[in-house]
């Protein structure tokens, strides 16, 4: 027994002494176990938890270069968000992965996927946005494909943006390319229609705004006059470096104001994360500043697909 622990101490000693200057924490784990080892340890159970360690070591690492890549790789954006609205919760998950970026222009790809009203909407688009030399204004086109996955509604869109640092504008187009679906025994028509969203910037926190948006619903695909329109008038705030929180008045057709809001946080990627925050010095500025950190920010849009029952007027989805 004591020739067998002498020469487990020496080979678990040979492989820490093997080892190169990158692999310093899984060598200093081998020569714990020699250690124990010597000092009469079970061979065993030294195994084991040396097994252990170094597993957690290398997942440790490898958890570091995922992030590594993430913070100065392609993907942008991450952002998780909740919110209610229609008296209804809503759930979404949001990235921004950039393709191309030049001194005036960036290209991206901005997925995400929506929980609200028990459906479950997937939405994928490809953005362009421009930036002038002076880096004060963006002027952007985007196009994306939505699809409610548990009923098959489906729509695309197409829209434009205008961002400057004292504020801008964005307007959406959406069309439905999905025919009527059976839903609990009612025929549902995904609906086109388009919305507007202008905001002001506001001296306040580390970014927030004053916005208005107004959008319009109609079925596109029947000779109905059904219609729908919505206005909002609120607050968004970022209270805490990537933390948001927005708070509105809504109106829908000739019913009551309601309350809506929304929480939600952005993790910067793509060496976004590496720029210190500040917060803003709470007076209002009348010229343009650089703004080339909004270049790859999310499209704002409506992701849900707004809907209506066929021959009735309660409307879903939205």
């Amino acid at each position: 027994m004591k020739y067998f622990t002498f020469t487990s101490c020496i080979l678990l000693f040979t492989l820490a002494v093997a080892l190169n200057a990158e692999e310093t924490e899984v060598g200093e784990t081998l020569l714990t176990g020699v250690t124990k080892v010597a000092s009469g340890a079970d061979l065993g159970t030294t195994a084991l938890d040396l097994a252990a360690s170094a597993a957690l070591a290398k997942l440790n690492s490898e958890a570091d270069v995922l992030q590594e890549k993430m913070t100065n790789g392609n993907f942008m954006y991450l952002d998780f968000k909740i919110g209610r609205d229609n008296k209804k919760t809503v759930g979404e998950l949001m990235s921004v992965y950039r393709l191309r970026e030049s001194q005036n222009w960036g290209i991206f790809n901005q997925t995400s996927i929506v929980r609200y009203d028990y459906r479950t909407t997937l939405n994928i688009g490809l953005g362009a946005r421009h930036i002038n030399n002076a880096e004060t204004v963006i002027f952007g086109l985007n196009a994306f494909i939505d699809k409610e996955l548990q009923r098959n509604h489906s729509r695309a869109s197409v829209g434009t943006e205008f961002v400057t640092s004292l504020g801008g504008i964005r307007a959406n187009y959406y069309e439905a390319l999905s025919n009527n679906v059976l839903y609990k025994n009612r025929n549902e028509q995904a609906l086109d229609g388009y919305d507007v969203k202008i905001n002001y910037e506001l001296p306040f926190f580390y970014d927030s705004d004053l916005y208005y948006k107004s959008s319009e619903w109609k079925n596109g695909r029947s000779n109905d006059s059904y219609k729908t329109s919505t206005s909002e008038v609120g607050v968004s705030a970022e209270i805490q470096p990537n933390l948001i929180l927005s708070i509105g008045s809504q109106k829908t057709d000739t019913s009551a104001r309601e309350t809506v809001g929304s929480v939600s946080y952005s993790i910067p990627l793509g060496g976004v994360t590496k720029k210190t925050r500040k917060r803003r010095t709470l007076s209002f500025k009348t010229d343009l500043q650089p703004i080339r950190e909004q270049l790859f920010k999310p499209v704002d849009r409506e992701n849900r697909i707004k809907k209506k029952q066929v021959g009735l007027v309660i409307v879903s989805g939205f």
